[in-house]
């Protein structure tokens, strides 16, 4: 209900023409704010991206995030399907992909991780590092790919009902790279256009 109540807020703030600082909960310094939620996505308009003039930049980076798999290593238990599945080998790379998208005052950040899927404060781990490391990103989307040949980093999969599949150290190497990877696209940024497409891909996609 909070997210609803973005758009009024601010519809009634511009118009008004009140002075002085945005409402609570539009200062994009604040990633996170001190219940562990996310401050509200209003960019531009919200402070420190009061505006957007000026070319769009855009820069991507890639890192994996593959963990190690042998007989020296933990054991890599694999998220999806069932518990108990240990990983024997490597068949390809899993990824940490990032795109950073600029314009004007406005700095948005776009993480995408090979992995099943990350619960809330992982998440939010993720975009308290970036503000601490001085991205200077006003907006950090963080995204999986659902791939179910992974390592579990939701402890659903371990070797048995009673016992996670979370490696702490895995998930402390999630943060770094993803901060690695998204500083990389910050240094790559470009001059660019952008282009956009619309088209039906009901035959495919469905809610089942």
């Amino acid at each position: 209900m909070r997210a609803l109540l973005v758009v009024p807020c601010l519809i009634a703030w511009a118009a008004c023409g009140e002075p002085g600082a945005p409402p609570p909960g539009m200062d994009t310094s604040v990633i996170v704010d001190a219940r562990g939620l996310s401050t509200a996505l209003v960019c531009p308009g919200a402070r420190g991206c009061d505006d957007a003039p000026g070319s769009l930049q855009v820069g991507a980076a890639a890192r994996t995030i593959t963990p190690p798999v042998g007989e020296t290593e933990p054991p890599v238990w694999m998220a999806g399907f069932d518990i108990g599945r240990q990983a024997t080998g490597i068949h390809d790379d899993q990824w940490a992909r990032a795109l950073v998208i600029e314009q004007g005052d406005t700095a948005v950040g776009v993480v995408a991780l090979d992995l099943v899927g990350l619960f809330h404060d992982e998440v939010q781990r993720i975009r308290s590092a970036a503000n601490d490391a001085g991205l200077a990103l006003d907006t950090v989307f963080v995204v999986t790919t659902h791939v179910h040949e992974a390592k579990d980093t939701m402890g659903m999969w371990g070797e048995s009902v009673a016992k996670s599949g979370i490696d702490p150290a895995y998930m402390q190497r999630l943060i770094d790279e993803s901060i690695a990877t998204l500083r990389e696209a910050r240094a790559a940024q470009v001059p660019a256009s952008m282009r956009v497409g619309r088209g039906d891909a009901s035959p495919w996609v469905r809610d089942s």
